[in-house]
């Protein structure tokens, strides 16, 4: 059961952090009431409140918590402790559902509805800091391209920056953490941001997008991106399952770039192009990272993720960009340079990940149907169309990994 009561009080807390006042004035807490209301039904489970007649509940049965103006509605006693009273006063207390409602409550539509202002300048050294290493990891693939090695002073400088970055991270308290979410909630929406993951890869100016400024504080937080402790007792089996799905994807597609890059283009723009995308993926996936700053290198570092751990809705959140890509590779030869024919090549890619990673057989029966229906495939003015779907998509060659399935 969603309760009226956790609603009401998660708005509260939300606009207390955000403006130091434990009142809220009525209009706005009932746009924000119905639009979490909204966000509920969207996420949760069916809830169909009306404001005035729960409102009229809330200060009639816990009138010791909450106190009814004309005009605005005030938590009477410290936040903690109304949280304590509630629980205690509710019948069954909080419920599971409830205890979501903080996480959804930190939404776009809800700031608006509260008029909180966007807190993004309050954390200039965060994105400072987040863009500095990625632009880092685009220069040393600047170096490389220009036929220079890596060295182990430039991986020193990326570890320095690496830590500070982390013990900027852990310094954030609960509020700090709030703002930061909301920061780039507003970020999101000024921007129409996509993935970080889809800037690195297909974006005409990646370094330019907020995306990328953003991507290693959004993945810190982010709580579905908690990683997963490694099991002791699979390592007999090289089983991994420190990664998480998307982790586990742009590995998964990195390694399969590095093994088919050397059938493709040895040198060039096109392999300058490629290993620059292949520098800011590394960049905003600290598994990634961490490896190539120990190591100087990312080979070899993936295993099989073990099967239970996985499921059919593993992997699907790329479904929809996969589908993007067939697509993307529907270019007649006479309109390639080299950064369409580099778009191909990480498209075919990304699709061919997909099709190793992904777990879903609809999922996986209607990309390989697309593909092979395509109408540029074995077409005399689609070359190269073609030989990326049959080198990389349909081949029968296999990563430098063991397979997956």
């Amino acid at each position: 059961m969603v309760h009226s009561e956790a609603m009401f009080f998660e708005i509260m807390c939300l606009y207390a952090i955000f403006t130091d006042y434990v009142e809220l004035e009525l209009d706005l807490l009932k746009d924000a009431f119905y639009e979490l209301q909204d966000l509920i039904n969207d996420n949760i489970k069916t809830i169909d409140y009306d404001f005035e007649e729960e409102l009229d509940n809330l200060v009639t049965k816990y009138g010791s918590v909450f106190k009814l103006t004309e005009d605005t509605l005030i938590i009477q006693s410290d936040i903690d402790e109304a949280y304590v009273l509630l629980d205690q006063k509710i019948d069954g207390g909080f419920t599971e559902y409830d205890d979501y409602i903080s996480m959804l409550v930190q939404n776009i539509k809800i700031y608006h509805s509260l008029d909180i202002q966007d807190p993004t300048n309050q954390y200039i050294p965060f994105w400072q800091l987040n863009s500095f290493i990625v632009a880092n990891h685009f220069l040393l693939a600047q170096k490389e391209n220009m036929g220079a090695k890596i060295e182990k002073k430039d991986l020193c400088l990326l570890s320095v920056c690496e830590r500070q970055f982390q013990d900027m991270i852990s310094e954030i308290s609960g509020k700090d953490d709030m703002l930061i979410r909301a920061s780039l909630e507003f970020q999101n929406e000024k921007h129409s941001l996509d993935p970080d993951w889809y800037v690195a890869l297909f974006a005409r100016e990646p370094l330019k997008s907020k995306a990328l400024n953003h991507s290693l504080v959004s993945y810190h937080l982010d709580p579905c991106f908690e990683k997963i402790k490694m099991d002791n007792s699979n390592l007999d089996d090289n089983y991994y399952t420190c990664y998480t799905d998307r982790d586990y994807f742009l590995i998964y597609f990195i390694t399969v770039l590095e093994n088919l890059l050397p059938k493709l283009y040895s040198n060039g723009e096109i392999n300058k192009i490629l290993n620059t995308r292949k520098h800011l993926l590394i960049a905003i996936t600290p598994p990634l990272e961490k490896e190539f700053i120990e190591h100087g290198e990312i080979k070899g570092i993936l295993k099989p993720l073990d099967k239970s751990d996985n499921s059919k809705q593993a992997f699907l959140i790329f479904y929809p960009v996969v589908l993007e890509r067939i697509n993307k590779l529907n270019c007649p030869d006479i309109r390639l340079d080299a950064n369409k024919i580099s778009d191909m090549i990480l498209s075919a890619i990304f699709i061919r990940t997909f099709l190793d990673t992904c777990l879903n057989e609809d999922a996986l029966q209607d990309v390989y149907y697309q593909v092979k229906k395509a109408s540029f495939l074995n077409n005399p003015n689609y070359y190269y169309a073609t030989l990326f779907t049959e080198l990389i998509i349909l081949s029968g060659d296999e990563p430098d990994i063991e397979k997956k399935r």
